[in-house]
């Protein structure tokens, strides 16, 4: 099993179905993330989107299991009727919080994989009515993360691409042929930063919130007012600094 070095965390919702299908025939099979998938599907009966998308594209898709490892090149999807969340390397698939009555809930992915990854999350809202994935979206946005939003104008329901759009300002904005060409530049593009991560995690031992709270995500650089507490920036850290997923 290969560990991710990033999550990607995807909403859909009415009309999302055609663009996640888009999606899934144009990841790469050797993308190094995970990817979960949430949409607003009924709450009864089989759901036949982990075989729709698992025959669309090279990624293997399945309904997430409790507790299941993180894997990268894999696609994870969200029973119907369960909240699916991420806890450090694995994921968890609940009733709680039973007082959101929406489930699966975007936002609670999303924020579990700010607070689970930080600054190597991925976020992505498609088409979809209500607000559902905004306020989740900009929690990613606030950890260093990157997020990707259905142009409201290619979306069948432009709702929830609008509402995350007022949320944040996304790093693309794109129509759905166009979307898994950009998670996986974004995806590509974080080893760039997460040396840093590395260094700090390993032998700074500090968590993601703690990482967010010193780095600037967007180059990888630890903030000047932090760097004297660090030993690792002082020239003690190891010469060897270990690569791959966290």
């Amino acid at each position: 099993m290969i560990r991710p070095s990033a999550v990607v965390v995807v909403a859909a919702s009415t009309g999302g179905l055609g663009p996640l299908r888009k999606i899934a025939a144009a990841l790469p099979y050797d993308l190094p993330a995970t990817v979960l998938v949430v949409t607003h599907a009924a709450r009864t009966g089989p759901s036949r989107l982990p075989l729709i998308l698992s025959t669309d594209g090279p990624l293997p898709a399945m309904h997430a299991v409790d507790r299941q490892a993180l894997e990268a090149g894999r696609i994870l999807v969200g029973p119907p009727d369960r909240h699916l969340m991420i806890e450090r390397d694995k994921v968890r698939v609940r009733l709680e919080p039973a007082a959101i009555p929406l489930r699966p809930c975007a936002d609670i992915l999303f924020e579990s994989a700010a607070r689970a990854f930080g600054p190597r999350t991925v976020g992505v809202v498609l088409s979809g009515k209500g607000t559902d994935g905004a306020a989740g979206l900009a929690t990613i946005r606030a950890v260093g993360g990157r997020t990707i939003v259905q142009a409201p104008a290619d979306a069948q329901a432009p709702s929830m691409p609008g509402a995350a759009l007022e949320a944040t300002a996304p790093d693309a904005c794109v129509a759905a042929p166009q979307i898994a060409l950009a998670i996986e530049r974004l995806v590509r593009a974080l080893p760039a930063r997460q040396r840093t991560v590395i260094v700090l995690r390993y032998y700074e031992d500090l968590d993601d919130a703690r990482i967010a709270e010193i780095m600037d995500c967007s180059t990888g650089t630890v903030r000047t007012h932090a760097k004297r507490a660090l030993t690792t920036l002082r020239g003690t850290a190891p010469a060897t600094i270990p690569t791959g997923g966290l």
